[in-house]
């Protein structure tokens, strides 16, 4: 079957919705024009196409199909290549975008152009990341880096580098991520090139990649610097995210105080922007500091707030997680036996070990004020076994002290005095890490 020319498929499309000519030029051309269009012996120009895509319902990507016009000769054809990529990529055409660029590449050669060629490159490795195509959205971008470096197309090369460090960051290379994002900074001010939110994105995953790394008190600048210029230019891109990132940062630095209070920063961008499962992210983030705090009663609430959520949207890992942190709540409250029963809620198979472990401890430390020796020793000794695979210090530290507790309540002074020692040890272990 022949393929359709473009004139053709603006009929077709046209027919199809049954318009006049002159119902779908509207206001925006004449008839005469769309005449000439359909017939082949007018080019429409990108502007047009997108209008006409609108009108008639169909992706610009139907049009620009066979729109590769090597023969117009007031374009250079890769600029014009450029022109028809940037529309569909802002239309999210992605799959057509790649394939619309790929064929181009294919048939024309395209590296003598300096300017153009890289930044088609730019599109093609954005739409790949678009689509979850990691390794191509990395070796197009490497590719387009060569060249825009040599060119000093300082937009384009910041743009290059930014998605990369992006891929780097998603694919746990945090020191890539981290070293990219220090040069992409660095370019970006010695270029002058003024996008604050380009800036701010930087900002973030460089902090990100510090945090990833737990290098905690070197992750918390460029954070507050991100902040700074949204609140300087009234760009609140990711504030919540990043908000929600220092509350984590500051909790690991023992600064519970502004953890707390991040946190609620990104509690409130979220619900105002609608992000709800962020929201109950940092609801949960919340009540655990809380924990720490000491402030019982408002953990109960944010874990309850956040255990709403995830039950409404099914996500069993989420509810039998936020359940065994409530666990936690109840035993720091010592009501020790709805902490016991509480548990019966928790499907412990499916929370992760470090979860598991911290149920096992709290259900140790139940037992013990009960006088219910012999299971408080079978808990402990559980989360003993998981800790010893994945080491938490701060559980760790918990229950060797509630086994030195229960060893001194039956008298076995040798063992109490043994696990009173290893909790003292890792006292200082704690210490040493922070």
């Amino acid at each position: 079957m022949t393929e359709l020319t473009l004139g053709q498929k603006v009929k077709k499309a046209r027919l199809e919705k049954k318009f006049s000519q002159s119902e779908l030029v509207g206001n925006f051309i004449t008839r005469n024009m769309l005449s000439k269009i359909e017939n082949d012996s007018a080019n429409p120009s990108l502007k047009t196409i997108e209008y006409l895509a609108e009108k008639l319902e169909k992706p610009i990507s139907y049009f620009l199909d066979n729109s590769i016009v090597i023969e117009n000769k007031k374009k250079n054809s890769i600029e014009l290549a450029f022109e028809h990529s940037i529309y569909l990529f802002k239309n999210k055409e992605y799959d057509d975008c790649i394939t619309y660029i790929k064929n181009m590449l294919k048939e024309y050669d395209c590296s003598t152009d300096k300017i153009s060629y890289p930044r088609i490159l730019n599109i093609l490795g954005r739409c790949y990341v678009y689509i979850n195509k990691p390794e191509d959205a990395q070796k197009t971008f490497e590719e387009c880096i060569k060249i825009l470096d040599i060119n000093n197309d300082y937009y384009y090369l910041i743009c290059s580098y930014l998605n990369l460090s992006y891929i780097y960051f998603n694919s746990s290379r945090f020191k890539d991520s981290e070293k990219l994002s220090r040069k992409t900074i660095e370019l970006l001010s010695n270029s002058h090139t003024d996008n604050e939110l380009m800036e701010i994105k930087l900002y973030y995953v460089l902090g990100y990649s510090l945090f990833e790394q737990q290098r905690y008190t070197e992750a918390i600048p460029p954070l507050l610097y991100s902040l700074d210029i949204s609140k300087q230019y009234n760009c609140f891109y990711n504030a919540g995210n990043i908000h929600m990132l220092l509350g984590l940062v500051y909790e690991r630095n023992d600064d519970i105080k502004k953890a707390i209070y991040h946190t609620q920063k990104s509690i409130a961008f979220y619900d105002f922007t609608e992000k709800y499962e962020l929201k109950a992210a940092s609801q949960k983030n919340l009540g655990n500091y809380y924990i720490a705090e000491g402030n019982y009663s408002g953990a109960k609430l944010y874990l309850s707030e956040s255990l709403k959520y995830y039950e409404s949207t099914n996500n069993q890992l989420k509810v039998n997680t936020i359940k065994s942190d409530i666990i936690e709540v109840l035993t720091k409250e010592e009501k020790y036996a709805d902490a016991i029963k509480f548990s019966e809620e928790v499907d412990i198979n499916i929370i992760k070990d470090t979860d598991k472990a911290s149920v096992y401890k709290n259900l140790g430390k139940c037992n013990i004020y009960l006088d219910e020796y012999s299971k408080a020793e079978n808990y402990l000794n559980k989360a003993l076994e998981i800790l010893e695979k994945n080491e938490k210090l701060n559980t760790l530290y918990d229950t060797y002290t509630f086994l030195a507790e229960l060893y001194s309540l039956t008298d076995d002074f040798k063992k109490a005095y043994e696990f009173s020692n290893k909790s003292k040890d890792v006292l200082k272990r704690n210490i040493r890490h922070s």
